[in-house]
C-alpha cells in the first residue's frame, strides 16, 4: 500500500533568542506514512496500476466502514486525520452541526486541471475517535458495541475493566463510523469549477466531464451529543484513487487539499469558505528515486530586522538538468494555514540557488501567508540539500536543513 506523508513543522531550533511558540497542528500524518513515487506511464512498478497513458496511485480508502466481524479497520491504514479541536474555531464543531467536506487535487501546489484526476467515486467514509493513535495503529483486544445510545452505533475498547459493562470507562478508546453525503463532482474549465461531472475508472478520462479534480460532499455528517460526550475529535477521512496522465510533468508532487465546511462557516455549499483545511502530499510521479524533501522548522522576517537566508543545492548535478529542476515551497504559519510556491528558476544556477526569505520566497507564496514567521518545507525533483542563516544584522545563527526521510540529498 502506498503511503502518504504531510510535514507539518513545529519549532525545533534553539538559538540565543526566544522564538514564538507554534500552535498545535490541525492535521498530522501517521508516523509510518510518507509519499512514494508511483512511476512513469508505460513503466513497470510493483504495487501500482501502470498503463501506456496513465499511472494510478493506491486507493486511500480509510477503513471501509469496519468490514470484518470485529468491527476493526484494516491493520495498516494511512488515513487523513483531522484533529478538529485544533481548528481556528473549534466551537463550530458541536452537537447538531452538519459538516461537509471539499476535496481538491493539487499538482505542485496548484489547483485546477493539471493532468491528475479522481478515478474512483468518493465513499464519504469517515471514522471518528477520541484517539488519534488508534486511527493510525488500530488495536483493540476486546471490542464492545456501545449500547449507551439508540441513535449512534459505536464501539469501544474494553481494556480498563474488561467485561464490566457495555459502557466505556474513562480513558478507553471509543470510535464510530459515519459518511459524508450529498456528493457533487467538478471539472475545471480554466477559470472556475463546473459541476455535473462523473467519475470514470478509465485513464485517461474518456470524456471532458470525467476529468474530475474536485469533490464536494455537502452534508450527511451530523454531529450529535454522543460525539460531544466522548470527545470524538479525531476524524479519519477517505481519499479516492487518483490517476495521472503524461500532462503531469516529471517529478511532480500530487497532493489533496481537504476542507471541512460547516453551516456557521457560511453554509454547506461549493463556494463556502473552509473552516478547517489540510494539504496532504500523496505521492510523486516519475521521479525514479530522485525526489527529495527538506524542511526548516523556523523561518522569519520581521520589521525589527530579522530575516532568513536559505541556500539549496542539487547533490547529483545534472539529474535533472537545471531547466527541469523545481522546488515546491510550502510555508506553514503558526495558525496552521499553508501557502505554496513552485520555483522553476534554476536554469542558470548550476544546481545551486540562494534565497532571502522576505524578498525571494514570501512574496510568491499563495495564498498570502497569515504570518511572517513559520516553518518551510521544500519538495524537489532532485537530490536536495540546504542550509539557512538567520540574522538581525548584528547576530546570526546557521543551521542545516532537516531531511524528510533518509540522509539529505539521498534522493529518497
Amino acid at each position: 500500500m502506498k503511503k502518504f506523508f504531510v510535514v507539518m513543522m513545529s519549532v525545533a531550533m534553539v538559538f540565543a533568542f526566544v522564538l514564538p511558540v507554534m500552535a498545535d497542528e490541525v492535521c498530522e500524518p501517521c508516523f509510518k506514512c510518507e509519499p512514494n513515487d508511483i512511476g512513469c506511464p508505460g513503466s513497470e512498478q510493483e504495487g501500482t496500476e501502470i498503463g501506456e497513458f496513465c499511472v494510478c496511485g493506491d486507493d486511500y480508502d480509510v477503513f471501509g466502514l469496519y468490514p470484518d466481524s470485529n468491527h476493526f479497520p484494516n491493520t495498516d491504514p494511512c488515513p487523513v486525520i483531522f484533529s478538529v479541536c485544533e481548528c481556528d474555531d473549534p466551537a463550530q464543531f458541536h452537537a447538531g452541526v452538519e459538516v461537509g467536506v471539499r476535496m481538491r487535487i493539487l499538482v505542485n501546489g496548484q489547483a485546477g486541471d493539471h493532468g491528475a484526476y479522481f478515478s474512483q467515486t468518493f465513499t464519504g467514509n469517515v471514522v471518528m475517535s477520541n484517539s488519534r493513535e488508534f486511527l493510525c495503529e488500530p488495536a483493540c483486544a476486546n471490542t464492545v458495541v456501545h449500547a449507551g445510545t439508540t441513535t449512534t452505533t459505536a464501539y469501544f475498547c474494553d481494556s480498563i475493566n474488561p467485561g464490566d459493562s457495555n459502557m466505556p470507562d474513562a480513558g478507553e478508546v471509543i470510535w464510530r463510523a459515519d459518511q459524508f453525503t450529498g456528493l457533487s463532482y467538478y471539472t475545471y474549465n480554466g477559470s472556475s469549477y463546473d459541476a455535473g461531472a462523473t467519475v470514470s475508472a478509465t485513464c485517461p478520462p474518456p470524456l471532458a466531464t470525467n476529468r474530475v479534480v474536485q469533490i464536494i460532499a455537502n452534508g450527511g455528517l451530523v454531529l450529535n451529543a454522543f460525539d460531544d460526550l466522548y470527545n470524538l475529535s479525531h476524524w479519519a477521512i477517505d481519499i479516492p484513487r487518483i490517476c495521472v496522465t503524461p500532462d503531469v510533468t516529471e517529478c511532480s508532487t500530487i497532493s489533496v487539499e481537504i476542507c471541512l465546511m460547516t453551516e456557521q462557516g457560511g453554509g454547506i455549499c461549493g463556494d463556502c469558505t473552509c473552516v478547517c483545511s489540510c494539504v496532504y502530499d500523496l505521492y510523486t510521479v516519475c521521479c525514479e528515486g530522485q525526489a527529495d524533501c527538506i524542511f526548516f522548522p523556523y523561518v522569519v522576517f520581521t520589521d525589527t530586522g530579522w530575516d532568513t537566508a536559505i541556500v539549496v543545492n542539487n547533490m547529483v548535478p545534472g539529474m535533472p538538468s537545471g531547466s527541469a529542476m523545481q522546488v515546491l515551497w510550502t510555508f506553514t504559519a503558526p495558525d496552521g494555514t499553508q501557502s505554496t510556491w513552485t520555483d522553476t528558476g534554476f536554469a542558470s544556477n548550476g544546481g545551486q540557488k540562494a534565497y532571502i526569505f522576505s524578498s525571494d520566497i514570501y512574496p510568491n507564496l499563495v495564498p498570502a501567508p497569515t504570518s511572517t514567521v513559520g516553518s518551510l518545507k521544500g519538495t524537489s525533483n532532485f537530490a536536495i540539500h540546504g542550509l539557512q542563516y538567520m540574522t538581525n544584522g548584528s547576530f546570526g545563527a546557521e543551521h542545516d536543513a532537516a531531511c524528510c526521510s533518509g540522509p539529505c540529498g539521498s534522493g529518497g
